[in-house]
């Protein structure tokens, strides 16, 4: 029985054989149309995935995240804390 490393490595080689297969049987209009399917792909997925670097909202989770933990490693007298509470009430 076959290692599941050796396995990728067949699967991957008999992957490159049916590609080079397909692509002598298509027609040169074909072989246009399928790459640029592909092109779309990969720019949607690349759009999506900066879409979702500078998502407003997870830049504030991330940065209310951070504000927290400071808040949590930071030490301040109960005078401090109390007279906040006396204020937000």
């Amino acid at each position: 029985m076959l290692s599941r490393e050796q396995m990728r490595e067949v699967a991957a080689a008999f992957g490159k054989e049916g590609g080079k297969t397909r692509a002598k049987n298509m027609t040169p209009e074909e072989r246009k149309e399928s790459a640029r399917k592909a092109v779309q792909v990969r720019w949607a997925r690349e759009k999506l995935r900066r879409a979702k670097q500078k998502s407003p909202v997870s830049n504030l989770s991330s940065e209310l995240k951070k504000q927290q933990k400071k808040r949590r490693n930071r030490k301040r007298p109960l005078s401090d804390l109390t007279n906040e509470l006396r204020k937000s009430r």
